[in-house]
């Protein structure tokens, strides 16, 4: 399963890391990610 953690939060990003996990911090991205393209 694929999880999304969004570290643009309180959640610092290397405590959301982890197998099959997208790590992003803006979620202007999350549409693209849900779709299954990646961003940069």
């Amino acid at each position: 399963m694929r999880a999304f953690g969004f570290a643009g939060g309180l959640t610092a990003p290397h405590r959301l890391t982890g197998p099959g996990t997208v790590v992003f911090d803006d979620m202007r991205d999350l549409p693209g990610l849900l779709a299954g393209r990646s961003v940069s």
